[in-house]
């Protein structure tokens, strides 16, 4: 079951070393630098392993957003919509479906978004450690169904309050992109349903495509292999019963239900930003002061020079050791 989960590659990103010395002013704003780059640090170096529990990766994301929070909002009192630090430093990410092809831009919404999808997808991977073990107890099962709903929560979050406000449009196939968005959150959600026969048949085009995540085999996962006959003894006995004695035809047209059929569907977790990290203060945010930056070269912001920069390295991940036995259950599903 471990194989449904996230398989595609995590995002890279270049080194930000929050260098704002020559706008801060005092001491606390510089600390606050530092603590922005060891934070952002601490969370990358976590991310790369699905083994790490869920425990020690929330607690660094909070307190990272909790600080980059300051470069996109202003603190309580001051008269603006957005900080004047938010487009100071440029970010670099790649997408998950695009190689390693980097995208930056000069905006702290853009490193936003990506790190919450990012970390939506170490959920995904998460979860797959937890269900590619042999056998999954009922705790292990739920700590499964948490991940994946808080991966979904995070995606959702950057898609309905982040995305929207980029200075750029999401260029195609980025995972900013509105369809591959969706399609992450649904996989994450598992709102995706398809006939049995039409995804087996989807599912063995897809091991023989090229690309990232293409090393799983959905057909051959016991899944396919247990529940067919599940599933068809289950309908003949409907079928025979509800003809032999209850005597009830089926329409041909299904009864309009008065509500949208939700109940049974999983949720994302519901998800805010934390709140601003307390060093931010009035003080400390007028203690950058941008017009000290003014003789820096904009030769380093030309499209030129970006070209230059090239391509980022593959996240090194730690590998997940997924069984090759079976499931001891009817279905081959690891959570049911």
């Amino acid at each position: 079951m471990s194989h449904w989960f996230h398989r595609n590659p995590l995002k890279a990103t270049a080194e930000v070393k929050f260098d704002l010395k020559m706008v801060a002013t005092d001491s606390q704003a510089l600390k606050l630098c530092s603590d922005l780059k060891q934070a952002r640090a601490r969370l990358l170096e976590l991310l790369p392993n699905a083994n790490h529990e869920i425990d020690v990766v929330e607690p660094a994301l909070t307190l990272y957003l909790s600080l980059l929070r300051g470069l996109i909002e202003v603190p309580e009192g001051e008269n603006s919509d957005w900080s004047k630090l938010r487009h100071a430093l440029r970010y670099r990410w790649s997408h998950s479906m695009l190689g390693t092809k980097a995208e930056g831009h000069y905006d702290a919404i853009y490193e936003l978004v990506s790190v919450l999808q990012n970390t939506a997808f170490w959920y995904m991977k998460h979860a797959s450690k937890i269900a590619a073990q042999e056998e999954v107890s009922m705790d292990e099962a739920k700590l499964v169904h948490r991940s994946l709903r808080r991966g979904a929560g995070l995606l959702k979050y950057a898609q309905d309050e982040w995305v929207n406000k980029l200075l750029e449009s999401p260029a195609p196939m980025s995972d900013s992109d509105p369809r591959v968005h969706t399609a992450y959150l649904n996989q994450a959600t598992a709102e995706a349903q398809e006939e049995y026969e039409e995804a087996g048949q989807q599912c063995k085009e897809y091991s023989h495509t090229k690309g990232p995540g293409t090393q799983a085999k959905p057909e051959k996962h016991q899944f396919f292999r247990r529940l067919a006959p599940i599933v068809t003894r289950t309908l003949e006995k409907c079928e025979r019963e509800n003809g032999m004695i209850y005597h009830q035809k089926i329409p041909y047209d299904p009864p309009e239900l008065e509500i949208k059929a939700t109940y049974g569907l999983v949720a994302p977790d519901d998800y805010t930003l934390p709140p601003m990290a307390p060093l931010w203060t009035p003080v400390t945010y007028s203690a950058f002061d941008l017009t000290k930056n003014l003789s820096e070269d904009d030769s380093s912001k030309s499209k030129t020079a970006q070209k230059v920069e090239g391509d980022l390295p593959a996240v090194k991940e730690t590998e997940v050791h997924h069984t090759s036995k079976d499931h001891k259950n009817d279905s081959g599903c690891s959570i049911m």
